[in-house]
């Protein structure tokens, strides 16, 4: 984790050298007003597999942006939600880092409660390729002390992540 630190400290670093400036310039009333929602439903599996995902975005400055996003799934006996919030920072014109909180809770099949499995803490930077392809890498660091799923099967406490948007 001291590794992925240092690398973040590295990228702010070089970015900064090569003439970026970091101060934050105020939106325009176009720009305020733009909030982007963007959801998802992925088709039903053979086995009864379910997948939603809902992200909420919304401009703060010309570099900043606050972002919600929703996952939930399905597979079988297990119902799983996933909510985040994530603070985005844009470095340049297409490289940002993101920092933000993560909850993880699964569904009681039985009494329809809701359980809180995981609260991550993440944090990473994304480029963007083009219009059509983002990549993003990312490091979630568990914080909370639950042992398991309601399955038994014991979740990552520490995790990296590469995703893809196109």
């Amino acid at each position: 984790m001291k590794r992925f630190f240092i690398f973040l400290s590295c990228v702010l670093f070089f970015s900064s050298m090569h003439g970026q400036i970091f101060l934050e310039q105020p939106l325009t009333n176009s720009q305020k007003d733009k909030l982007s929602i963007d959801g998802r439903s992925y088709p039903v599996g053979v086995n009864g597999e379910d997948a939603r995902r809902l992200i909420v975005s919304r401009n703060i400055s010309k570099r900043l942006q606050v972002q919600l996003e929703e996952f939930y799934e399905k597979f079988g006996t297990r119902e799983r939600i996933s909510t985040s919030f994530l603070l985005k920072w844009q470095v340049k014109k297409r490289l940002h880092l993101f920092a933000g909180t993560q909850g993880v809770y699964d569904i009681n099949q039985l009494s329809g409660e809701q359980e809180l499995m995981q609260v991550n803490l993440s944090a990473g930077l994304g480029y963007e390729v083009n219009s059509d392809l983002l990549l993003e890498l990312g490091f979630q660091g568990k914080v909370n002390k639950s042992g398991g799923d309601l399955s038994g099967k014991v979740i990552n406490p520490n995790v990296f992540s590469l995703r893809a948007s196109f």
